[in-house]
């Protein structure tokens, strides 16, 4: 089982002006301990906690994982290939390598790269895997007679 997160809502700008230096918004540290919430309660969207968090290493990124970390009892591996606009193909790879472990893992990003790495791994280019702010998506192995990598079994987000 593997969890893709796109990390909360975060604020348009930040002090420095870099895109990477953004923090979370009020709403979005909501979002984060909605999700962690969810995940330690181990029901519907969320059946297994993670046992890996890995994550994006921007600002906003990685105060979603933190807080997701801290509830959890886990570390935050920062990974540059989950990096803003990082190519899609290394972020499909990266969750290629985590089903492999099969200790459940959870996966914090950005768009468009989630978007694309989750078109690719599931081989629906043309479906809708549209994700958004603070969206966690529940994946699990596709059958061995698919093209695809995983499938989409869930999706959870805290409500406007």
């Amino acid at each position: 089982m593997l969890y893709l997160l796109r990390h909360a809502k975060a604020m348009r700008d930040s002090p420095t002006g870099r895109d990477i230096d953004r923090a979370l918004a009020p709403r979005g540290i909501e979002q984060a301990r909605f999700i962690a919430f969810a995940l330690g309660r181990r029901a519907g969207a969320c059946p297994m906690p993670p046992a890996r968090l890995v994550a994006s290493p921007a600002l906003r990124a990685a105060q979603t994982a933190g807080i997701l970390g801290v509830s959890l009892g886990l570390s935050v591996e920062h990974k540059p290939q989950l990096a803003p606009n990082a190519p899609a193909q290394a972020v499909t790879d990266l969750i290629a390598a985590l089903m492999l472990d099969k200790a459940p893992a959870l996966i914090v990003g950005h768009n468009p790269t989630l978007e694309d790495a989750l078109a690719l791994a599931t081989n629906e280019e043309q479906g809708d895997p549209h994700i958004r702010t603070g969206e966690l998506i529940t994946l699990e192995p596709a059958p061995l007679d698919s093209p695809a990598l995983v499938r989409v079994v869930a999706r959870l987000r805290m409500d406007e």
